[in-house]
């Protein structure tokens, strides 16, 4: 499954809870207070407006280390000798 694919489905699991959510919440209130319903049965469609619409967009980016790695410097010997030999001070020419 692509990227696009697993977003879709990550976003229909998303939006199931959420309806689920708030139409228990709707419901609980509906019955202390019925006009306090209505708001919550609003927040809860642009909740699912929200996140169907950030599903598309392109943060937080998320990479794959072993894909992103960059390339080791070659090494010809010349730095492994200069490690090894370090001149004090006063100990040159």
């Amino acid at each position: 499954m692509n990227a696009l694919g697993i977003a879709l489905v990550w976003c229909v699991a998303q939006v199931t809870l959420m309806g689920l959510l708030c139409g228990g919440l709707y419901l609980g209130v509906r019955k202390l207070r019925p006009a306090a319903a209505a708001p919550v049965a609003m927040t809860g469609l642009v909740v699912v407006v929200l996140l169907s619409a950030l599903v598309l967009s392109p943060w937080p980016v998320k990479t794959d280390r072993r894909l992103t790695r960059t390339p080791r410097r070659r090494d010809n010997g010349c730095d492994r000798f200069a490690r090894s030999r370090r001149i004090a001070p006063g100990d040159g020419p």
